[in-house]
């Protein structure tokens, strides 16, 4: 995030929570810039993060492949994203925070947490300034995004990956450290044939594995 001129950075981790909320505003208040830009530098792939789910849609009005990058572990989207986790407009109680969804590892320490961490997790459920929560913004790119990016390792996060991959279908597919094959190529260059780009992925991985 770049500072106004004359006034200091600020980050989501230098204000309080409200604050934090106000700066997803801000972003949102972007959307034509960057709309314009993606207009101007047609990019094949576009990456961002739960804040801004609005790329998507502005990038598909493009031709544009979308690609959500996750910031999160994924023992949160495992935890979290869960049907029943709000998807339906339902926000969770602590109480029910305090518990892992069904389908969740039972032998992770964090089948369980104390009452007051949960108390701290309906925040991510909590809408403020009349706008989606952090909660909602996660689905509503889900939804939009061509592709889900997801930092982690199995040797720590296994178990909670494949949680997270049975809830998003085929839209995700481990990999170890990797690289863009010819076959990548060809999944970006589809996008650019005058219609917007299918949300499937070819049958086969595009990315070649190195293991």
């Amino acid at each position: 995030m770049l500072p106004a001129d004359g006034r200091r950075r600020r980050g989501t981790a230098s204000v309080d929570a409200d604050g934090a909320e106000l700066l997803k505003l801000a972003l949102d208040g972007t959307r034509p810039q960057v709309e314009a830009l993606l207009a101007r530098l047609r990019p094949d792939v576009v990456l961002f993060d739960f804040v801004t789910p609005w790329v998507a849609d502005a990038a598909r009005r493009l031709g544009v492949r979308s690609a959500r990058f996750s910031i999160f572990p994924a023992v949160s989207g495992a935890y979290f994203m869960a049907h029943g986790r709000g998807l339906y407009g339902a926000r969770p109680t602590a109480e029910e925070l305090a518990s892992a969804p069904e389908g969740f590892p039972p032998s992770s320490p964090l089948s369980t947490v104390p009452t007051y961490q949960a108390a701290h997790f309906t925040h991510i459920f909590t809408s403020f300034h009349g706008m989606p929560s952090t909660h909602d913004r996660s689905v509503a790119c889900h939804n939009a995004c061509d592709a889900l990016v997801i930092r982690t390792c199995h040797e720590m996060e296994g178990p909670t990956s494949t949680t997270s991959r049975r809830s998003m279908a085929s839209r995700c597919s481990p990999r170890g450290h990797w690289c863009r094959s010819h076959r990548e190529a060809s999944w970006r260059r589809g996008s650019r044939r005058g219609s917007p780009p299918s949300r499937t992925r070819p049958s086969s991985s595009p990315w070649t594995n190195i293991e």
